[in-house]
């Protein structure tokens, strides 16, 4: 009965461990970039919100349709520019009122 114990604690302890690593080391890198080079939008932004049914995410409406976008995107970009998110690549063209153009890596959350 004591070697069963030990195992099963043996077991537990592992799972924990296992866990933890887990939770600290987030969701991987390899299936974030895979998921952003499937996406492909492009459009003028009539509209940025905040999605309150949505976990509060902030999204851009383009062409009609809701698109999430990070919190940081959102700080540089305004309603009436131009994004464009070609399928296999992994940064956003802005193309901003004013003439700018503003490269965002979609993977890291920064300008580039």
């Amino acid at each position: 009965m004591n070697k069963f114990k030990f195992i099963w604690f043996l077991f537990v302890i592992g799972f924990v461990i296992f866990s933890i690593t887990m939770i600290l080391k987030g969701p991987s890198k390899t299936l974030v970039f895979e998921n952003i080079e499937k996406q492909e939008y492009d459009g003028v932004i009539q509209k940025k919100i905040i999605d309150t049914n949505d976990h509060f995410g902030n999204k851009i409406i383009l062409n009609g349709y809701k698109q999430s976008i990070h919190w940081k995107l959102a700080t540089v970009i305004e309603e009436g520019d131009s994004v464009i998110k070609q399928k296999g690549k992994t940064y956003l063209k802005i193309y901003k009122l004013n003439g700018d153009i503003i490269i965002f890596d979609l993977v890291n959350n920064k300008i580039r």
